[in-house]
């Protein structure tokens, strides 16, 4: 932008330079002179130029916090409602605040982690008592405790309202009996399914980044 407004300047210099007699309401100036014209034109240029661009540059970081805050605000709004963060989101997390985008990333990741084993559950009680487990699993010491729990909480209303939760038995009971009815039923062995939450749970900001670190190989 400021350098279309120079190229502008530059035009309107060089007008009034190629002038015998330019129009002018300044007596300040020996207009009759190239000397006078191209002193007249840098201080007048120079003048408008500062009034265009002393804005912008009180303006301009302004209003890019404002839409830095803005965004942060959208975000922590989501983390405090337990909506999933976009892959923007978290970029820009990544890129302005590496600490808050680091705890943001293990909330989604365990999330992640209560979906999957929500997926493997074999009737509505134990969905029920895994989401409880969960939730109970959070420390109140834990920094993170307020958006894990709203993380849970926004899952198992998602989960509820699914097809999947709607199939399932009742109770372990009939899922048993539902088995033996349909030997053909598809159930998910315990074993494949994969639980990291314990390795969440103990996770740190500071995990995250030595993670992301490059290792370095030493040669003898």
């Amino acid at each position: 932008m400021i350098y279309y407004r120079k190229e502008l300047f530059m035009q309107i210099y060089l007008s009034l330079m190629s002038q015998k007699n330019p129009s002018s309401d300044s007596s300040s100036y020996d207009l009759s002179s190239p000397q006078g014209r191209m002193l007249y034109v840098r201080e007048t240029t120079n003048a408008a130029f500062s009034s265009w661009t002393s804005p912008l540059q009180r303006q301009a970081p302004d209003t890019q916090e404002e839409k830095k805050q803005e965004m942060l605000s959208r975000i922590m709004g989501k983390l405090k409602s337990g909506k999933k963060l976009s892959a923007k989101e978290l970029d820009f997390l990544r890129r302005t605040d590496p600490i808050l985008y680091a705890h943001a990333l293990r909330v989604q990741r365990m999330a992640e982690a209560l979906k999957q084993q929500l997926s493997h559950a074999k009737s509505k009680q134990e969905a029920n008592d895994m989401i409880t487990s969960a939730i109970a699993g959070v420390s109140d010491k834990d920094p993170d405790k307020e958006y894990l729990l709203a993380a849970y909480n926004e899952v198992s209303k998602n989960f509820h309202k699914s097809p999947a939760y709607q199939r399932l038995p009742n109770t372990p009971e009939d899922a048993q009996k539902r088995k033996t009815n349909n030997p053909n039923a598809h159930f998910t062995d315990d074993e494949d399914t994969n639980d990291d939450t314990d390795d969440l749970l103990s996770w740190t900001p500071l995990q995250e980044i030595i993670d992301a670190a490059p290792t370095l190989e030493c040669q003898g």
